[in-house]
């Protein structure tokens, strides 16, 4: 530390012999006239008193001015550097290369190969599938059997709209609509009629918003009137589906359908308005799809429902659905 001041009571030797004392830092400078010239002693970090019996903080240690120094006096100071040798660096021995082992029924190292790209897709199976049909997305959240029928005509050449179809399928807003057996029902006949709203909701009383759907007679007749050559329409034989379908003949076909798959809960029945005798499903939903391919164990369909998909299944699950509703099945030439 630099002492620039000590007061004239405390003199240039008692500031030394303070300083050699602590034996820390180094006096440069003593502001006392009487004093003889300033003399270099190590000093390391101090607090200095500025007042007597006062102290200030520096470096962390202090000393107290006894009382009776007199004035204040002010002091600054320079820390000296303790020099420390510089490190040897150890060298670091080379590590000694280790060869690979040699395998030599192995072929040479090349680049790394291309992850795969997943399973390859599976063979479709040798069968038959119907060509110049494509896939429609019904139009309406009721109307998969019209989305069906417009499919299938196109095999004959004829390209009608959905909405034109369904125009054909005499729309009717039943008069009661009620609950039965746990589900949503009405006094409409399906088998003559589009029953409820084609944009509506099966699971609702509201007569303007009830929708329900339409069966095979119906369609049968619409696809008539559109033109179409219809080779039969009811209950039908797997067996004689199938050769229709091989001979190059498409349908339509009602199953009972979750939303995501085809199930067969069975049917309960209802007396329509007209006396006729209506099967609903237990549970889920009576749905329509577009039957073109079969193989020797699967049938090959085109699911209206979202737009698809279109798909092989197997027969025994496709039949198990299908009988839901008796095997009820349109078949155009």
């Amino acid at each position: 530390m630099d002492i620039k001041h000590v007061a004239t009571t405390v003199g240039w030797r008692r500031a030394v012999g303070l300083a050699m004392a602590l034996g820390i830092g180094t006096i440069a400078a003593v502001g006392c006239a009487t004093d003889p010239p300033a003399v270099p002693r190590t000093l390391a970090h101090v607090t200095v008193a500025t007042a007597a019996g006062a102290t200030a903080p520096h470096a962390g240690l202090s000393f107290t001015t006894p009382a009776g120094w007199g004035a204040p006096y002010d002091a600054t100071w320079a820390p000296v550097p303790t020099p420390y040798p510089t490190p040897t660096p150890t060298p670091v021995p080379t590590p000694t290369p280790v060869s690979a082992p040699v395998h030599h029924n192995s072929a040479p190292a090349t680049s790394r190969p291309a992850p795969p790209t997943g399973p390859p897709a599976p063979t479709p199976p040798p069968g038959t599938i119907i060509g110049g049909i494509s896939l429609q997305r019904q139009s309406t959240s009721e109307d998969c059997e019209t989305a069906a029928l417009a499919m299938i005509l196109e095999h004959e050449g004829i390209h009608d709209s959905q909405a034109y179809l369904l125009g054909l399928e005499n729309v009717v807003t039943p008069s009661s609509i009620y609950v039965d057996n746990g589900r949503v029902v009405s006094n409409g006949d399906p088998y003559t009629s589009f029953v409820g709203n084609p944009s509506g909701n099966p699971d609702t009383t509201s007569p303007s918003a009830y929708g329900y759907g339409t069966y095979a007679p119906n369609i049968a007749n619409v696809a008539a009137k559109a033109g179409g050559s219809v080779l039969s329409s009811g209950s039908l034989s797997a067996s004689s589906l199938y050769a229709d379908i091989a001979a190059g003949h498409p349908a339509v076909a009602w199953v009972n359908n979750t939303g995501s798959s085809f199930v067969n809960y069975g049917t309960f029945s209802v007396t329509a308005a007209d006396g006729q005798s209506v099967p609903y499903p237990n549970r889920y939903y009576e749905h329509a799809i577009a039957v073109i391919g079969v193989s020797s164990t699967q049938v090959y369909i085109l699911n209206p429902y979202d737009g698809g998909p279109n798909y092989w299944i197997n027969k025994s699950y496709f039949e198990n659905t299908w009988a839901t509703f008796g095997n009820m099945t349109v078949v155009i030439n």
